[in-house]
């Protein structure tokens, strides 16, 4: 039995081949449009956490009166695998792990149960308890970092600046959210002299009292009309500096003002929580969190549009600067991939051509295009001069394979060929010898051959 070969099949079935190679390139071209334009892999984190604070408590007390309501709910959802608790003095925490394995689909789902079934206990929990405070994100990774600086602006008017900032980014197209960071938080500040608060009578707590009495929302009631009812509201919240300087506090009978008492000023958080400096300035910084399975490069870019339309209506002093840049890291590493590979393939070329040498690779690439056209057209054309039989591509190949000779036998070749007969139109057998149709092609070969041959003679030694 004859073993199968690659090179007659291939050879005996071109446009099969043909098809399976356009397709393949098809293919590849389309694949590699596709890679993947992200820094690091999607994977998911199985996670959940809660945090909860309640000052003056106890570590029993936490433990006991909150965490413990929180677990037992928490040990319904489907999947889970463990909850771990912790307790402190005023706050403590669990953390909700998954089974491995288990899908960004259901996960997403856990997460809403485990939110839905502690703020239905949330009731239950003693007074003064804030929170939980719940963090599942532990994913999200800042693609672009921005860097807002405004020398010249409060830092009022900087996070005001900011926000507008941060409402454009997150209208782009596969940006999921944009956080601000390192904002200055505002805050009044009463500073007294226990001194003055004791002639006069008043004490640190009853001025507390009476700013918390001043900034109270309570109802205040309703009056029904023929037609609808109007409800009654009472003003005097505080908005600013100005309205807790003017709270009124009662000392020794007499009723006063907080300033009157105490100064009262307008700033912010110091020492801050959390601070951002570039280039040792304070800045307020953006970043951007993209949605999974985007392309990265094109949001990128779409980013940059962004930030550039911004830029040009900043106010003067004010600056938008990029520092944290993954698009960028993500353009350089698919441009090292496809060097490496175009330098793979040149290297491959270059020492088959060294190899082979240019004389050689010429001649064979001559020869293919001879034998597999000009010889295949030269036996069709023989067959049908001598037997009256008209043959296909394929079958002039099986012929030239089979009968195919250069030169004289001393025993000719036989087989029988299968045609379409020329006189009646049908299919036809014919006994066929071999077959000395190729004179001109390979006249054509040689003349080739000859063609690279030195000028001169080689010297010989």
């Amino acid at each position: 039995m004859k073993s199968f070969n690659l090179s007659e099949w291939a050879v005996t079935h071109r446009p099969l081949v043909l098809f399976l190679m356009l397709a393949t390139l098809l293919v590849g071209g389309w694949s590699f449009s596709k890679l993947g334009r992200l820094e690091d892999p999607i994977f998911n984190v199985p996670t959940m956490t809660a945090v909860v604070a309640w000052p003056g408590a106890s570590a029993r007390q936490v433990q006991d009166q909150v965490l413990n309501r929180m677990e037992r709910e928490l040990q319904e959802i489907e999947d889970i695998d463990y909850v771990r608790s912790f307790s402190r003095q005023g706050y403590g925490g669990l953390t909700l792990w998954m089974k491995g394995g288990t899908s960004k689909a259901a996960l997403d789902t856990a997460w809403y149960q485990a939110r839905k079934k502690i703020g239905d206990v949330r009731a239950q929990f003693p007074e003064g308890v804030r929170g939980p405070f719940f963090n599942d994100e532990f994913t999200d990774v800042y693609t672009v970092i921005y860097a807002l600086h405004a020398p010249e602006l409060s830092p009022a008017e900087t996070q005001v600046l900011a926000e507008d900032i941060k409402r454009s980014l997150q209208a782009v197209a596969g940006v999921n959210k944009v956080d601000v960071m390192g904002r200055q938080v505002e805050q009044v500040n009463v500073e007294f002299e226990s001194r003055r608060l004791a002639s006069l009578g008043v004490t640190p707590h009853a001025m507390i009292e009476s700013i918390g009495r001043q900034n109270m929302l309570e109802p205040a009631g309703s009056v029904d009309g023929a037609a609808d009812r109007t409800f009654v509201r009472t003003s005097g919240a505080l908005r600013d500096a100005a309205d807790v300087a003017a709270t009124p506090i009662e000392a020794g009978g007499r009723l006063l003002r907080l300033s009157d008492v105490a100064e009262v000023t307008s700033g912010y958080e110091d020492p801050p929580r959390f601070t951002v400096r570039h280039n040792g300035e304070p800045v307020i910084a953006l970043g951007v969190v993209l949605s999974r399975q985007v392309n990265l490069l094109k949001v990128g870019e779409q980013l940059d549009a962004t930030t550039a339309a911004l830029q040009a209506g900043l106010p003067l002093g004010v600056s938008l600067e990029k520092y944290a840049d993954q698009p960028r890291v993500v353009d350089e590493a698919v441009w090292e991939f496809e060097k490496a590979f175009l330098e793979a393939l040149a290297i491959v070329l270059a020492v088959c051509f060294l190899a082979l040498g240019w004389r050689s690779g010429i001649v064979a690439s001559e020869s293919v295009r001879v034998g597999g056209d000009e010889l295949d057209d030269a036996i069709i054309q023989y067959i049908k001069k001598e037997y009256s039989l008209a043959l296909g591509e394929r079958t002039a190949e099986v012929v030239k394979m089979e009968l195919g000779s250069a030169w004289e036998l001393e025993q000719e070749l036989q087989a029988e060929i299968r045609g379409r007969d020329l006189v009646t139109g049908l299919s036809h057998d014919a006994a066929a010898k071999t077959v000395h149709a190729a004179r001109n092609a390979l006249h054509a070969a040689v003349d080739g051959i000859q063609g690279l041959r030195p000028a001169k003679p080689l010297e010989q030694s």
